[in-house]
């Protein structure tokens, strides 16, 4: 598990592109299934935003980790993305028929993008802990020095 982590919240440069494509890929079919009105009619109810909300999680942190996932550029350029792409998509679908803009629909894009952030942003810091050494009898033998 801890190697998991660490691939996602250390990326390499292969990863980066990876992700970066990506987001692209994502944000291509966004338009393309929305225009072609796809994504419609095939969840019952209001469950459509737990759709908006899970594909921007997968934007959010598709762009987390091609920006190198430092904790706060990272989340700033991530949220950013995201809200821009789901307020770009919201205002398509006022010229896309069969489709209505929501403002509903874009709060659930956002909140996607923020549990994405904050998920990521807590596996770094759990890495980042995890990394740095925590041996009590190294800081037993620091603290006899002193003394």
């Amino acid at each position: 598990m801890s190697r998991l982590i660490d691939f996602l919240v250390r990326p390499s440069k292969a990863l980066r592109v990876a992700a970066l494509l990506a987001a692209i890929l994502l944000f291509g079919l966004l338009f393309v299934l929305g225009i072609a009105s796809a994504g419609r009619g095939w969840l019952p109810g209001n469950t459509d935003k737990l759709a908006h909300f899970s594909y921007y999680f997968a934007i959010a942190a598709s762009v987390w980790i091609a920006v190198g996932g430092r904790r706060w550029r990272a989340a700033l350029w991530a949220l950013i993305a995201v809200a821009l792409i789901g307020m770009l998509d919201e205002t398509v679908q006022m010229w896309t028929p069969g489709r209505t803009p929501s403002v509903y629909d874009w709060l659930a894009d956002v909140a996607g993008a923020a549990c994405a952030v904050l998920l990521l942003g807590r596996l770094r810091a759990l890495a980042v802990r995890r990394s740095r050494p925590t041996d009590i009898s190294e800081h037993s033998q620091t603290a006899s020095r002193i003394i």
